[in-house]
C-alpha cells in the first residue's frame, strides 16, 4: 500500500486515502461525497430490491462524478460492482458496495497548492 503523507497530517490520517484536486473544484467536494453516499444508499436499495437496471444507472453516474474529481480508485471499484451486477453474482456486489461504503469514509480531497 502506497501511503501519502501530508504536511501537518498525523499518522492516522497518513494511512487515509488523499486525493489532490484542482482548488478551483476543491468547494465542491462536500457535493460530490454527498451526492456519491446518496447514490451508494439507492445501489443498495436498487440490490435489495433487485432493480438491476437502476443499480447499473447508479453505478454509471457515480464513476463519472468519481472520475471527475480524480476518485480513480472510487471508480474503479464501480467497475468491478457493474461486472459483478452483469453475473448477477450477489456476493460480490454485496463485497463491492462495503467497499465503496469503506472508500467514502476513508477519503480525504486535498487541494493542490
Amino acid at each position: 500500500m502506497k501511503l501519502l503523507f501530508c504536511k501537518g497530517l498525523g499518522l492516522a490520517d497518513s494511512l487515509r486515502n488523499i486525493i489532490y484536486i484542482d482548488p478551483e473544484i476543491y468547494d465542491l467536494v462536500p457535493v460530490l461525497i454527498d451526492s456519491l453516499a446518496a447514490e451508494l444508499e439507492e445501489m443498495v436499495s436498487s440490490m435489495g430490491s433487485r432493480d438491476l437496471v437502476n443499480l447499473r444507472e447508479k453505478i454509471h453516474y457515480s464513476k463519472g462524478a468519481a472520475l471527475t474529481f480524480g476518485f480513480k480508485k472510487y471508480a474503479d471499484e464501480l467497475a468491478k460492482l457493474y461486472e459483478a451486477v452483469a453475473d448477477q453474482d450477489d456476493t460480490r456486489m454485496l463485497q463491492g458496495l462495503g467497499r465503496l461504503k469503506l472508500l467514502l469514509k476513508e477519503t480525504s480531497f486535498m487541494p493542490t497548492e
